[in-house]
């Protein structure tokens, strides 16, 4: 099933807010002992520690939706604002991170100012997740086409992937253009992509492994016109599948190929996430 957007338009369900700290809610207790104050800044921070990893990674796919479902203009901006609270964010958990050693030995008037440090960058953290995890609610039926595009990647690897996208974005007035080109013109592109997967493979002298992955693998003729959908999940998995465990990754052709390999995957993260948004578009 394509993904809804629950009755919001994607301008409203992309549009970022100021995350605001004030969404951790303090109330109002009895004063709290010294100790009481650094057990709290340390559970705030051990929570950056801990879930830092996954929500930068979150972050850095949720610039893909933006990117390619939003007009250029408005992709533009709200990646802009995206991109500067992340740098806030990173800046107030770096000065935290100073602050917080040696915080057994700091004294009283030194833990009031890290314990606002520490629940200024908590909070800022915790309402960009906020942020960030309803805008994947909002596309939560993404299909695992998308998702499997992200998965076991690295963060240097999302951050290559999104630089191949804008440039292949670049030519076109917007991502859904972009998407029509990927889908109605890539035939010699992808004709030319397996005959150099087929040959990478044939350069192992291996014929258990070329006979298991010869062209018809990968595409039902040499001429191609447009796939369908379907036929594109197939041929990206067939790729990554047959290279998966290629002995000859130093060779020189196959660091080459890599290169390829990437267009295509900039090609394909594009047209699976537009797809996914025009239902009636693409068979």
């Amino acid at each position: 099933m394509f993904w809804t957007k629950k009755k919001k338009t994607k301008e409203e369900v992309i549009h970022l807010e100021e995350p605001m700290e004030e969404e951790i809610h303090v109330e109002e207790v009895l004063p709290k002992s010294l100790e009481e104050i650094k057990e709290e800044i340390k559970n705030q921070h051990q929570y950056i520690q801990k879930n830092w990893t996954n929500f930068y990674r979150n972050f850095l796919i949720s610039r893909f939706l933006i990117k390619i479902n939003l007009r250029p203009t408005q992709s533009d901006e709200q990646l802009s604002i995206l991109n500067q609270r992340i740098q806030e964010l990173k800046t107030k958990i770096e000065e935290f991170n100073e602050q917080i050693q040696n915080i057994d030995k700091k004294t009283s008037s030194e833990i009031d100012e890290l314990e606002q440090n520490s629940l200024s960058a908590y909070a800022y953290m915790r309402g960009m997740e906020s942020q960030i995890n309803e805008l994947f609610t909002n596309f939560s039926e993404m299909k695992i086409s998308s998702v499997h595009i992200f998965m076991n990647k690295s963060e240097e690897e999302l951050e290559k992937l999104f630089k191949n996208i804008e440039e292949e974005g670049k030519e076109y007035s917007n991502y859904s253009q972009a998407a029509d080109a990927v889908y109605y013109y890539s035939g010699d592109f992808l004709t030319n992509l397996v005959h150099h997967v087929v040959s990478l493979i044939e350069m192992t002298k291996n014929e258990k492994y070329i006979h298991a992955y010869p062209f018809s693998f990968f595409l039902p003729s040499e001429v191609v016109v447009t796939l369908s959908i379907k036929e594109w999940i197939d041929l990206y998995n067939h790729i990554k599948f047959s290279l998966k465990n290629y002995p000859m990754q130093k060779s020189s052709k196959y660091q080459k190929f890599i290169q390829e390999l990437e267009k295509f995957e900039a090609k394909y993260t594009i047209l699976m996430i537009r797809a996914e948004n025009s239902t009636s578009k693409y068979a």
